[in-house]
């Protein structure tokens, strides 16, 4: 096991939905503007982007799309279909599959079996905590904030630098869109921000997703994401919230740079679901 804290599922507990499948996500805003994303509506839900002659989909769920449905039968353009499958290990007619390892893994916590979660972290993980209520005797306050006041603070991160803000770009797109479904959570210290992190919402789904994060260097030697996380924690146990979505993990194959926050997020009290090898599908065009 990759982080030897919690167990790996095979199946996404009763009631959980992927969070690429929520209407709140906003999947095609991943993708820059400049490929044309859109959103596929239909069940299962996904998202297609790319410029003639070649246009790409991709889909996240147990049921296979019908990338040869009668509305294509006249299409001028190459498709290539990515599937990931949630739980599924067949592979159906047409479909291929060019890999062992998983889709993806992902982190979930599931607040119905742990409502005093935090007995369920790391032990580390609890000392920093037990150091972080602490700091709000020292001035420290978790502040919820908008788009523009998190996303000022953001880019002056590390973790901006070396991402070129590739995550809080996609953000923005979410927000342009008018989603307001994303909330924005901060940690200052006498009105100047220090760290944050954004989380997505699915009132469909009673699911939170984690967006992202940031710590400036004024933040190094206070916990601050750790009181984020339970901020985040407590605030979804209060609007019933069940599902949190920790995101992707590291394993050999994915960037390195993933390593670091991967072992930071296993340690609070998630499941990791593998995801099968994705399936491929080319569909060519009539022309």
């Amino acid at each position: 096991m990759l982080f030897p804290y919690h167990p790996v599922a095979s199946v996404l507990p009763e009631g959980c939905v992927p969070y690429e499948q929520w209407p709140e996500y906003m999947l095609e805003s991943d993708i820059e503007q400049i490929l044309r994303p859109s959103a596929v509506d239909e069940y299962p839900r996904g998202r297609r982007w790319g410029r003639w002659p070649f246009y790409f989909e991709e889909y996240i769920s147990d049921i296979e799309p019908m990338v040869d449905a009668a509305e294509y039968s006249a299409s001028t353009h190459t498709r290539i279909v990515r599937w990931h499958r949630v739980t599924r290990t067949d592979i159906p007619q047409g479909w291929r599959s060019f890999s062992k390892k998983p889709s993806k893994i992902e982190g979930i916590v599931d607040l119905a079996n742990t409502p005093e979660f935090v007995k369920h972290w790391s032990k580390t993980t609890r000392q920093y905590y037990k150091k972080w209520q602490r700091c709000g005797g020292e001035g420290y306050a978790i502040v919820e904030t908008d788009f523009q006041t998190f996303a000022k603070a953001y880019r002056r991160s590390s973790v901006s630098k070396k991402t070129y803000a590739t995550c809080i770009n996609i953000t923005k797109r979410k927000v342009e869109r008018g989603n307001p479904n994303i909330l924005f959570f901060t940690v200052q210290l006498q009105n100047k921000i220090i760290a944050g992190m954004s989380v997505i919402v699915s009132p469909t789904h009673q699911a939170s997703y984690y967006d992202c994060g940031f710590i400036l260097t004024e933040a190094e030697s206070v916990p601050a994401m750790v009181g984020l996380m339970h901020y985040w924690h407590t605030k979804s146990l209060t609007e019933g919230i069940r599902f949190l979505h920790l995101g992707n993990f590291w394993f050999p194959g994915k960037p390195k740079s993933w390593k670091g926050f991967s072992e930071f997020k296993s340690k609070f009290g998630l499941v990791y679901i593998e995801y099968p090898p994705a399936l491929y599908r080319l569909q060519k065009g009539s022309i």
